[in-house]
């Protein structure tokens, strides 16, 4: 971990040693996979991320090849004891996220699972399936579902409460993209199905979706089509209730592999409809992949993501947008002498 010696200066970093308890001991922290980090003024840090360790479940009959894990300090130096929040069968994969407004405060995780039938011949997370979401009150000490019932955690069962479609019945894989709150604090969920895990038109229709809290039940509503399980996009919640996606759903031109063509979608309904207001990219030589919402976005640094050939090496540019879906491309170089680059608009 390194962290940048000044407040809001990036000229010079420090390695940060960082520690967590174990078994009543603070010991050095070597190991974790897929984090997410939140520091919430008023809160602490918090970490959510993957473990492939299962002595933290203290169950030696377990599966679970990827644990959906939580941590928290107050420093970024000094973390709690890893707390498993899911271990169901094989494991997880997980998006986090959370909300504070008003004094509310509370933390969210949405995850697949991955399943052990081998009977139907579907064992592991090539076949990771269903759509499940948890939130916490206090800062990771409890766990509930969105309308308040208690979960034990770790969750080892499938049909836990925490459960919000039951997509396995429909031998749907499930693929987890991002999880955001409304205003009034409601999780929205925003994941894609398809048919398999192989990549090619067999597994296909590669569908998006919003699955949102209405405050009394979920509401689930389709977004639109890509070509590969690993396309990816990421929701934006507006004040003025604007549902926003980028998303790599256009056709590329490396065709069925991750990512392509980025595009904006807009709804004002909720989700239930969406139009696509641009096409932020096209004629591109190699595949878009992972546009990412940064934390505190502003509008004219809306979304940041990378490119790259999806069947060969390649090199690889750094791309960010705006609100509107006009797209910048990061200098490769400064010029010489200089300390700065301006950023490359791509029509």
């Amino acid at each position: 971990v390194t962290r940048s010696v000044r407040p809001y200066d990036i000229s010079e970093f420090e390695l940060v040693k960082v520690l967590k308890m174990e078994n009543g001991k603070e010991v050095p922290m070597t190991n974790f996979s897929y984090v997410q980090v939140f520091s919430i003024r008023g809160e602490g840090m918090f970490i959510f991320f993957t473990t492939y360790d299962r002595s933290v479940l203290n169950d030696p009959g377990s599966r679970a090849e990827r644990i959906v894990s939580f941590m928290k300090s107050k420093d970024g130096i000094h973390w709690s004891e890893w707390k498993p929040i899911a271990a169901m069968e094989h494991g997880h994969y997980q998006n986090a996220a959370f909300w504070k407004k008003d004094g509310v405060f509370k933390l969210g995780t949405t995850f697949n699972y991955h399943p052990h039938d081998p009977a139907a011949g579907r064992v592991g997370l090539n076949w990771r399936t269903n759509l499940y979401y948890a939130e916490s009150p206090d800062g990771g000490e409890t766990w509930q579902t969105v309308d308040g019932k208690p979960l034990k955690t770790p969750m080892l069962d499938k049909n836990c409460p925490a459960l919000v479609h039951d997509y396995e019945a429909q031998k749907k894989n499930v693929y987890i993209l991002d999880l955001v709150y409304d205003a009034n604090g409601y999780p929205i969920l925003f994941y894609i199905t398809s048919n398999g895990w192989r990549s090619g038109p067999e597994a296909g229709p590669r569908e998006w979706f919003t699955c949102a809290w209405n405050g009394k039940e979920w509401e689930i509503r389709k977004v639109t089509e890509s070509d590969n399980n690993y396309d990816f996009g990421s929701l934006y919640v507006e004040k003025d209730g604007t549902w926003r996606v980028v998303a790599t759903d256009g056709e590329g031109p490396q065709k069925f592999n991750t990512g392509g063509e980025v595009s904006l979608w807009v709804s004002s309904n909720r989700g239930a409809s969406w139009k696509k207001v641009r096409q932020m990219t096209q004629n591109s030589p190699r595949n878009h992949c992972y546009p990412r919402r940064p934390i505190d976005r502003h509008e004219d640094f809306f979304a940041f993501w990378a490119d790259g050939h999806g069947r060969k090496p390649s090199e690889a540019d750094l791309y960010f947008s705006n609100i509107h879906g006009d797209v910048f491309k990061l200098p490769r170089k400064f010029p010489d002498g200089e300390e700065t680059a301006s950023p490359i608009p791509i029509p």
